[in-house]
């Protein structure tokens, strides 16, 4: 979006860049955030999303409280988020919504800062027209973190009509059923998601190729499984090994937002590759 101002005879163009405000949600304090092509809310004291809003209203991440830590019901509520950084103690949950481990505040007009309370852990996210930025600048060195992406493709747990894809693979609809021990496994610089019924996907990307499992995978919120679960999430792992293992360590930047295509077309998987690799080549410099 652009305001134009006209002074006479000189007409001066303005790009409206992100703007971060204080707001309420699920009755914790947020940062929230509109850009171009999606609206994000961040946990203050979680240090992560629990909403990327589509320009239709739709929820990609949709984070609720309850019900809390029960697997596999809170498939549809408390497990969702993103970057979802620290996983068991100590320090558990930074970096996840819902969660009270880190203290956040603005350091720009589109960057947050967020520390772990316990100092251990530190990194920025910074907001763009196109993606979100985040910069891991201090970590544990004693405790290993991944970068997740666990929520809704599309706004709705709809499995059978979700796809995913990787730098490496086509769009596939195979169902990875993470509650059974299935999950796909392999080293990936990003990953991709959408649902039939929506105009855009989502990507997640490392800006440093490594040699890590990355994870791809479906969690219903039931026992019968991910293909007949009523709700739940893709569960998406940058540096998740098996049997749950965070594996990355050191310093690291990771971008993660949503494309106007739907590759369900095949006609625009190749678009949405150039614009992963143009986005990428902008935001990670």
């Amino acid at each position: 979006m652009k305001l134009v101002f006209t002074l006479g005879l000189v007409i001066c163009t303005v790009a409206l860049q992100a703007r971060i405000t204080t707001v309420t949600h699920h009755d914790r304090p947020h940062f929230r955030i509109t850009t171009r092509t999606a609206t994000y809310l961040y946990d203050i004291a979680g240090g992560g999303l629990s909403s990327i809003i589509d320009r239709r209203g739709n929820d990609w991440v949709a984070y609720k409280p309850q019900p809390w830590d029960q697997y596999p019901p809170s498939a549809a509520s408390s497990y969702r988020g993103v970057p979802n950084f620290v996983f068991r103690e100590p320090d558990g949950g930074a970096g996840h919504p819902g969660h009270d481990e880190c203290v956040s505040r603005v350091v720009g007009r589109n960057k947050i800062h967020t520390t772990s309370k316990s100092g251990r852990w530190a990194w920025t996210v910074t907001f763009y027209p196109d993606c979100v930025r985040f910069d891991m600048v201090e970590s544990d060195p004693d405790h290993p973190y991944w970068f997740l992406y666990e929520g809704p493709a599309g706004g709705s747990y709809r499995p059978q009509t979700t796809y995913w894809a990787t730098d490496v693979t086509d769009p596939s609809y195979e169902i990875h059923d993470h509650y059974k021990g299935d999950d796909h496994e392999d080293y990936h610089r990003y990953l991709l998601f959408g649902e039939n019924s929506s105009p855009y996907s989502l990507f997640m990307l490392q800006e440093t190729p490594d040699t890590l499992i990355d994870h791809v995978s479906y969690l219903g919120n039931q026992e019968i499984g991910a293909a007949e679960s009523p709700d739940g999430m893709v569960v998406a792992g940058l540096g998740r090994g098996p049997g749950s293992y965070p594996l990355m360590t050191g310093p690291n930047t990771f971008l993660i937002g949503l494309l106007p295509y739907n590759l369900s077309n095949p006609a625009q998987l190749l678009k949405a590759r150039s614009r992963i690799t143009k986005v990428a080549s902008r935001r990670t410099r």
